[in-house]
């Protein structure tokens, strides 16, 4: 089963029914508006370019999860072995390798690469905050909680893992596999994560508009995430404490996605 996206849940599962439900939805019309919505904003979009990017941020949201970090942490089965497993900072690694992907695959407006880039990133917001971790991935900050320091010194992706989630892409039209492979090749370091930051920070000090439009790619996604929840997840804790939110978003949406 491992990769694990959950106890008891297969990454690669997860990240292909959270594409297929981002992709279901976008098909209704929804990329017509989202492109309206940015080349108001001068992002140049057209319709098959998002719909693109759209499966692309949907499959990269939780690809950071296959690192060693958190896969030592659970059996081949995705039990957890201690505690309660956790996947804290995954979104920031994610956010890395599909930065990778789109430097080395899309064929997008430079805009429309960082609205992806931002749409990983955040797609935890609800949850947690990285702007409140990010001072610790600040070159000056020399003094990096020990945690941080262990965790990235065991960032790359096994092969076993790897070969798995290059092995699920290949079902998913939109996504070029060799880029893919190339993107997850090399774990992911403190520089590349402090580089990552640092381009969306001197973005944002630009005063850019089209920054918060991050959004667009980031609804089906997280629309996705949480459909795909209440399919394998309904017993965990978390999802017992969104149940109202779950249960309507499974009424409206279910099932069609």
């Amino acid at each position: 089963m491992k990769p694990c996206a959950f106890e008891h849940q297969s990454l690669t599962q997860h990240l292909l029914s959270v594409t297929d439900r981002a992709e279901a939805f976008v098909s209704r019309g929804y990329i017509d508006t989202a492109c309206a919505r940015l080349e108001r904003s001068g992002v140049v979009a057209d319709v098959d370019t998002v719909r693109k990017l759209v499966s692309v941020t949907a499959f990269f949201h939780d690809v950071g999860k296959a690192v060693e970090s958190y896969q030592e942490r659970f059996d081949e089965k995705c039990t957890c072995l201690k505690g309660k497993c956790s996947f804290y900072l995954h979104e920031l690694l994610s956010a890395v390798y599909v930065k990778r992907y789109l430097s080395l695959s899309a064929d997008c407006d430079e805009k429309l690469r960082t609205l992806a880039v931002l749409a990983v990133l955040n797609h935890m917001h609800a949850l947690r905050d990285y702007a409140s971790e990010k001072t610790y991935f600040t070159p000056e900050n020399r003094s990096k909680p020990q945690r941080l320091v262990q965790f990235f010194e065991n960032t790359r992706i096994s092969e076993p893992s790897r070969l798995q989630i290059l092995d699920a892409a290949k079902s998913c039209r939109f996504l070029d596999v060799d880029a893919l492979r190339r993107s997850l090749s090399d774990g992911v370091g403190v520089d590349e994560v402090q580089l990552l930051l640092r381009d969306i920070e001197h973005e944002e000090e630009k005063g850019q508009s089209y920054l918060k439009l991050y959004v667009l790619l980031l609804l089906p996604v997280v629309l996705g995430d949480n459909l795909d929840a209440v399919a394998n997840r309904r017993n965990d804790e978390q999802s017992r404490s969104r149940k109202a939110f779950l249960d309507e978003l499974q009424y409206l949406w279910g099932e069609q996605l």
